[in-house]
């Protein structure tokens, strides 16, 4: 998750390398790192709440531990890509962004950390 690296453990913000396992793979996370991974994912449940209700506000928020899909091309367009709705994340993104549809709605944020992991 690009937030434990750039937010919650920075290289350099943490003694040792107590954080450097777990930001390479949530298996190796202690149960106190988890334990910080559940307040953060919280308080973002928490925080993202503002669009509920709001028409013509969309929010698309990727939950890959590694923000590994992301970024290329062939998860957005794919066949085999991730679906929403039956429909490519590219296809649901650009349908909620231009107006063409508002009828893709999902959310994932009852999956727990330990879930992911396990």
């Amino acid at each position: 998750m690009a937030e434990i690296g750039n937010v919650l453990a920075p290289n350099g913000s943490y003694p040792g390398e107590s954080w450097s396992s777990c930001k390479a793979d949530i298996r190796n996370c202690s149960s106190k790192q988890i334990d910080v991974l559940h307040g953060f994912r919280k308080k973002l449940v928490h925080d993202l709440k503002v669009a509920e209700g709001k028409s013509d506000w969309g929010l698309f928020v990727d939950s890959c531990f590694t923000h590994c899909q992301t970024p290329f091309n062939v998860s957005w367009h794919s066949p085999i890509s991730p679906r929403l709705g039956h429909k490519t994340i590219a296809e649901a993104v650009g349908d909620g962004h231009f107006g063409r549809s508002r009828g893709v709605k999902r959310s994932s944020a009852s999956i727990h950390v330990t879930e992911i992991s396990s």
